[in-house]
C-alpha cells in the first residue's frame, strides 16, 4: 500500500541534491566528475512507475487505497483511465462487494438494529441484555475485508467487535453441539468477570447460556465457562480498551488455516489454525463474518471493502440555484443561477417543472417561461440543468405563485349632469355614485369577461334623465374607456333618444 502523504527519494532526487552541493563546493565539471562516479557505487531506489497503482500497470477491477476508481479495463472510454483515475467529465462509484445484513440474537438480547440506505452501516443502538449479530452476505474466505467501528455514547463499556465463520441459526439452541465460531471481543473496561481489551473467542461446541455478566462472552476474562476459549489477547490491545466517538478501520484477512487481524494499520493478530491443532484440525470454522454487539448502544459499524469493479458514468450538471418565480396570465416566469458544477461540460439547456400538475418549460439561459397553468392555483418550481451527459438534478423550489388573469377597468365620460343622486352599474352591482360630469370606471374585472353598464338611480333636483351609449361589450386585452353617459331634461331626451 503505498502512502499518499510521503514521498519517494529516487535516484534522481539524490543526484540533484548532490550536484547542486558540490556545485557550491566546485566547478561543475569536478562536481560532475565526483557524482558521475557515485552514481556507480551508491544503491539508490529506481524510479517509481507513478503516483497510481494502475501506472505501468492494468486495472485488475479491484478498487484499492492511492486509485480513484479501478473498472478493470484499461481501454478508454469507460471514465476510469488506465492510471486508475477518473476522467473530466465523468463520476464513479465504488460499490462494496456485501450482500445485505441479517441479524440475530441469543436469547433475551433485545436488539435494535438499523441501516443505512447504501446498506454499508449498521448501527445497533439497544443496551442489549445478551449477545447479537449482524452477519454479512458474504463468505469469511473470499476476501481481505475491512471494517469501520465506532460507539457514540459514552454512556457505556461493553462489548463490540467482529463474528468470523458464523453461520445463520448458530445462536439457536438448536445449534447445540454444532455451534463453532470465533469472535474479536473488545471491552472498553474491566468490570466484574469481565476484562477490557481486545481478545480472539472461540465459541464450540454448545449454545452460551445466561444473560449479561453471566455470560459466557462476559465473563471469559477472569472467569472462562464453556462454550467461549479465549484463544489469544492482541498483540497491541489485548489490555486497551476502546475510545468512545473514535473511529477504528479494521482489516481482516481470514482464511481456512490463518487469520490476520489489523486495527488502524496495527497488527493485532497473526495466527494460524495450526497453533491449536486439536481445536481446528480441519483449519478455522467456515461461514460468514458479522458484526458483534454485547451490552453495548450506539455501536455503529461499516464495510469499507472489498469493493467491485467501479461503476463509471458521465457526469451531469449540479442543481441550479433557485432565483424568483413571478405570476403572469396562465404561466410563470422562473429565474435561476447556473449551478457551480457543470459536469465537465457546456450545458446546454434548463427545465423548469411546476408543483402541482408538473408543467415545463425550457431556456438556454434565466428565466425560464412556463405555460399551460391554471390561473388561481398556487405553483412552486424547480429547475435542472442538462448537458452532454444528461440532466442534472433538481433545483430547490421557488417561492409560491398564483397565475391569474389580467384585470382590465370599463369606463368612460358623463355629460349634462346637473342633478344629483345619479347612479350607474356594472354587471346590475358594483355601484358608481356620481356626482358631476367628468370621467368614471369601475372595478377592474377579468380580461375576457363581459360589462353591461346601465343607470341604476336617475338624478333628480332637477329631475333628469341620463342615457348610456355604447355600455355593452367583452373586455379584449385593455381597459375600455368609451362608454357615454348622457343626462338632460325630458324633453331633449324625448328628441334624441328613444325612452325606455
Amino acid at each position: 500500500m503505498r502512502n499518499p502523504g510521503r514521498k519517494t527519494t529516487t535516484q534522481s532526487d539524490v543526484l540533484a541534491g548532490l550536484i547542486l552541493i558540490f556545485t557550491l563546493l566546485s566547478s561543475s565539471v569536478q562536481a560532475e566528475t565526483i557524482l558521475a562516479s557515485l552514481a556507480d557505487t551508491i544503491d539508490l531506489p529506481d524510479e517509481p512507475a507513478g503516483t497510481s497503482l494502475c501506472e505501468g500497470g492494468t486495472p485488475n477491477g479491484v478498487f484499492e487505497p492511492g486509485e480513484e476508481c479501478d473498472t478493470g479495463d484499461p481501454d478508454p472510454g469507460d471514465g476510469c483511465d488506465s492510471n486508475c483515475r477518473i476522467v473530466d467529465g465523468w463520476i464513479c462509484d465504488n460499490p462494496v462487494a456485501i450482500g445485505p445484513l441479517s441479524f440475530e440474537a441469543y436469547a433475551g438480547a433485545g436488539a435494535s438494529w438499523s441501516v443505512t440506505s447504501d446498506g454499508r452501516t449498521a448501527e445497533q443502538s439497544a443496551n442489549t441484555a445478551n449477545a447479537a449479530f449482524a452477519l454479512i452476505d458474504a463468505p469469511s474466505f473470499e476476501s481481505t475485508y475491512t471494517f469501520e467501528t465506532q460507539v457514540n455514547t459514552s454512556a457505556d463499556d461493553d462489548f463490540i467487535g467482529l463474528a468470523l465463520g458464523m453461520n445463520p441459526g448458530e445462536v439457536t439452541p438448536g445449534f447445540g453441539s454444532d455451534t463453532d465460531y470465533l469472535v474479536l471481543s473488545w471491552k472498553q473496561a474491566d468490570q466484574d468477570d469481565a476484562r477490557r481489551g481486545l481478545a480472539l473467542l472461540h465459541v464450540f461446541g454448545g449454545t452460551p447460556v445466561g444473560e449479561n455478566n453471566n455470560s459466557p462472552l462476559w465473563t471469559y476474562g477472569a472467569n472462562p465457562q464453556p462454550p467461549v476459549s479465549v484463544l489469544a489477547w492482541a498483540d497491541v490491545s489485548g489490555d486497551t480498551g476502546w475510545a468512545d466517538f473514535i473511529q477504528y478501520e479494521w482489516t481482516i484477512d481470514y482464511q481456512q488455516d490463518s487469520l490476520v487481524v489489523t486495527v488502524d494499520g496495527v497488527e493485532e493478530f497473526n495466527v494460524q489454525a495450526s497453533d491449536w491443532p486439536e481445536r481446528f484440525p480441519d483449519g478455522f470454522p467456515d461461514g460468514r463474518l458479522a458484526f458483534y454487539s454485547f451490552n453495548q448502544p450506539s455501536s455503529l459499524f461499516t464495510i469499507t471493502g472489498p469493493f467491485e469493479p467501479s461503476i463509471c458514468t458521465p457526469a451531469v450538471p449540479g442543481p441550479p440555484i433557485i432565483g424568483t418565480a413571478e405570476a403572469g396570465n396562465a404561466e410563470a416566469s422562473v429565474s435561476f443561477l447556473p449551478p457551480e458544477d457543470t459536469g465537465g461540460s457546456a450545458i446546454i439547456g434548463y427545465t423548469a417543472t411546476s408543483s402541482p400538475d408538473g408543467q415545463t418549460g425550457t431556456c438556454t439561459e434565466s428565466p425560464c417561461t412556463v405555460s399551460g397553468l391554471s390561473n388561481g392555483t398556487a405553483y412552486t418550481f424547480t429547475v435542472y440543468a442538462t448537458n452532454d451527459s444528461g440532466d442534472g438534478p433538481e433545483s430547490a423550489p421557488s417561492n409560491e405563485v398564483t397565475p391569474l388573469l389580467p384585470q382590465y377597468t370599463v369606463g368612460g365620460t358623463v355629460q349634462g349632469l346637473e342633478g344629483t343622486g345619479l347612479i350607474l352599474q356594472n354587471n346590475g352591482a358594483d355601484d358608481q355614485a356620481i356626482t358631476d360630469n367628468g370621467t368614471f370606471a369601475f372595478l377592474p374585472q377579468d380580461d375576457g369577461s363581459d360589462f353591461q353598464v346601465t343607470v341604476a338611480t336617475q338624478p333628480s333636483n332637477p329631475q333628469q334623465i341620463c342615457n348610456v351609449i355604447n355600455g355593452s361589450g367583452t373586455l379584449a386585452g385593455s381597459d375600455f374607456e368609451d362608454i357615454e353617459v348622457i343626462c338632460g331634461g325630458p324633453e331633449i331626451f324625448n328628441d334624441r333618444f328613444e325612452l325606455e
